[in-house]
This record gives C-alpha cells, structure tokens and sequence, in this order.
C-alpha cells in the first residue's frame, strides 16, 4: 500500500485523471468548508462525478485495486466459504479463490477486522479490493438470498433528501438526552416508509447475526450502527447523518 505520507490527497488525483477541473474542486473544496461534509459526498452531490469515480480514485490513494463487480463474474465457490452474516456485517462479498487465496470485494479495504475474520473462518490468505458499496449489498442479494433486501433497506434512505429533516436536531449524550425539534416533526420523520424499512432491516440483521446489542453512535459526519457479537462491537452501516433524528425517532415510536 501507498505509504500514508506520499499519499495524493483524492481532489488531486480526479483532476490528474481528467474526472474534474481545478475550477471544481475549488467549487467543492469551498463547499465542503461550509457543510463538513466529505469532499468525495460534495463532488457527487454537485454532479461533477459518479460514486464510481469516486472509489475509483480512492483506490489509486491507498494503492487497493478496484474491481467492477457489475462487469465481474464471482465465483460461487468463493461465496460459499464466508457466511450471509459475515458479508453483511463487513459489506463485502468474496469473488475469486485461486488455490489458498481469496479474493474479496470490500467497502472499507483497510478494515483489519474483517480481514482477520475472513482469515479465521476460511484457513486462507487474503486479497482486499475495493468496490462501491451499492454494488456489493446488490451482490449480497443476489448470492445471499434471504428475507429483507439489504440493499433496498439502505439505498431507500436516500430518497430522504436533506429538505424532508427539520432543521434542529437530537443530540444523544452519555446520561442524559436533548431534543431540539418539534416533536411532532420527529414523529411524523419517524413514520417515514424509507426509515421504517432501514430501522427494521438493522433489527432483523442483528436477529440474524445473534446480537446481544445494537450500538447507535452519533459520529461527526454519519451515523454509525455496530452490533455486538460474541462481546465484540462489529460495524453494520453507516447511514447519513442527516437522518439522524428520523432514526432515532424512529426507535423511541418502537419502544
């Protein structure tokens, strides 16, 4: 892998490979001062590049290979040696074994968790690449098919656009919660079909992967949801942060 220190920061690397201009990215950069948001999120949201163009660069960042898993034949025999809950709590999905080798298609290459998983439960060696992630819950489905479509549940969620949020948000800390929005705008978020089907999706996965617990964890830019599994915290989905007061309200409705 490309060492951390000679690494070319991801703007760079689209406009050396013609996939934007200098005009842009300054366009982006400004924006992404203001919104915090992650400078690969604004180039898209702008329209100046795909998902894939995206992963694309961020691949020749870390030195990871891309793969095009819609141009892609996996092999099933790579596919039947890592369980449906394995793929789904690290979003990656095995495509090639070539005698104590195995390559796998993964969201986060540099998840050493899964890799040492996916080491332990196969006996082989492995092959990290990377690929978007609609690409690899599309594949899951495909190969992996069982009840609730993993990748619906999460790409729904996106119909929610940042103007369907109230403007205030939920802010959870340690031993006492805040609310800063009307209440009844929470409630009615929170009956939203899209986030009924994604709260629900991450309740029957965590059914499915034997859970003792779901961790729901504010970050700075998304929302992240772990599960514990046999005392250890695994990552599930990082859905928007934008959703987050639909999600939690979503789960006090529920309880």
């Amino acid at each position: 892998m490309a060492n951390v220190a000679s690494k070319k920061l991801l703007g760079q690397i689209l406009v050396e490979e013609g996939k934007i201009t200098e005009e842009q990215l300054e366009k982006a950069l400004g924006l992404q001062k203001a919104s915090n948001e992650l400078l690969g999120y604004v180039l898209v949201h702008m329209g100046f590049v795909t998902d894939k163009d995206i992963i694309q660069a961020y691949s020749k960042q870390i030195d990871v290979p891309f793969v095009d898993l819609e141009d892609t034949q996996v092999n099933l025999d790579a596919v039947r040696l890592v369980p449906r809950e394995v793929v789904l709590r690290h979003r990656i999905i095995p495509i090639k074994k070539n005698e104590r080798l195995l390559t796998v298609a993964m969201v986060n290459p540099l998840n050493v968790f899964a890799v040492d998983d996916l080491r332990q439960i196969t006996g082989l060696n492995i092959k990290s690449v990377i690929a978007p992630e609609k690409e690899i819950l599309k594949a899951i489905d495909q190969y992996y098919r069982s009840g609730l479509s993993v990748s619906e549940a999460i790409s729904d969620i996106t119909d929610i656009t940042a103007e369907d949020i109230p403007t205030g948000s939920v802010r959870i800390a340690e031993e006492e919660e805040e609310e800063e929005i009307n209440i009844g705008e929470l409630r009615e978020l929170g009956e939203e079909a899209p986030i009924i089907r994604m709260v629900n999706a991450v309740v029957m996965q965590a059914i499915r992967d034997r859970a003792t617990d779901i961790h729901i964890e504010p970050q700075e830019r998304e929302l992240r949801v772990r599960y514990r599994v046999d005392g250890l915290l695994h990552e599930a989905m990082t859905p928007p942060k934008r959703l987050q007061a639909a999600i939690i309200s979503r789960i006090k409705i529920m309880s």
